[in-house]
């Protein structure tokens, strides 16, 4: 989440630094205000990535939360008992989090969405004429995540291997290891290292992408694929709720069977056939809008 602040920092012409705090967390500090920061020991113009950031932050030195925003990235962050009234602004990413906050008393009026940002210059649809080739291949399904117990790998396998008639490619770190330890042999599946640069054609080309994750702050992949034409199959966490519709794919509980998931995979895939061209967010999703949003008072 770190990158994420920063690249929307760049977008609106400002370069934070980041001041890490115990235990790795850290928020960013708003450089016009670093050498006083320094200085007192304090933390002023802020934006703390997480509660407990916030509350480490005042272990060690003097915390004005007026002039600082709050961003929680993941449900699992917030706590019930609190002080989100004292902070300039409170941010979240998706509506299920604002209904929760709102629940443990927080005011609805002072929490803005910020869905998140992606380059819709990188992450576009295929062209008509791309589109015929991607039609004459074996279609496969994409699954972008590092291997983490969070993400559900077990059940990944498993509807890989319910599924030998489509390709499935991983891109991520930790799944050699993972793999090297179940007693799995699936032909129908592909692992990729995690590259930056590859992420984009492997959006743009896919039939499908599919997050089974038990939570997500997003994940920022479904916005990715969505973006690059390509329907998705994800739980029901993150700001799944705010972008899947009917058009675009399908979501689902983490429990659902097996057989139900593969259904509604191939469903999926279907999808992708009246898709091509098409960007399926429905939104902007600029990082200078996110920017904005995260570090304006």
């Amino acid at each position: 989440m770190e990158a994420i602040a920063r690249e929307s920092a760049n977008a609106i012409k400002i370069s934070p630094k980041v001041r890490y705090i115990a235990s790795g967390r850290r928020e960013l500090v708003n450089p016009r205000i670093l050498v006083n920061t320094l200085i007192i020991g304090g933390f002023k113009d802020s934006l703390f990535l997480g509660y407990e950031s916030y509350l480490r932050a005042r272990k060690i030195g003097q915390v004005s939360p007026e002039s600082c925003n709050l961003y929680f990235t993941h449900q699992n962050q917030i706590p019930e008992h609190h002080d989100f009234e004292k902070f300039s602004k409170i941010l979240v990413m998706n509506e299920a989090d604002k209904r929760l906050l709102t629940s443990y008393g927080a005011n609805s009026e002072r929490i803005q969405i910020v869905f998140g940002a992606i380059d819709k210059s990188i992450f576009y649809p295929s062209s008509v004429e791309a589109a015929k080739d991607l039609k004459q291949r074996t279609p496969y399904v994409l699954i972008t995540s590092d291997c983490k117990p969070r993400k559900n790998p077990e059940l990944i396998l498993e509807v890989i291997s319910a599924m030998p008639h489509l390709d499935f490619i991983i891109h991520g770190k930790g799944w050699r290891e993972f793999l090297s330890h179940q007693n799995s042999d699936l032909s129908n599946l592909k692992i990729l290292e995690f590259n930056l640069e590859m992420q984009p054609l492997l959006m743009r080309n896919a039939h499908a992408f599919l997050s089974l994750s038990v939570i997500e702050g997003g994940p920022y992949p479904l916005i990715e694929a969505l973006a690059s034409g390509t329907p998705a199959l994800v739980t029901a966490t993150g700001f799944a709720n705010d972008f899947i519709n009917d058009e675009n794919g399908y979501v689902i509980a983490p429990d659902l069977r097996i057989s139900a998931i593969c259904e509604l995979l191939n469903e999926t895939v279907r999808k992708k056939q009246n898709l091509f061209g098409l960007d399926l967010t429905n939104r902007n999703l600029s990082w200078g809008e996110l920017g904005t949003a995260l570090y304006s008072r």
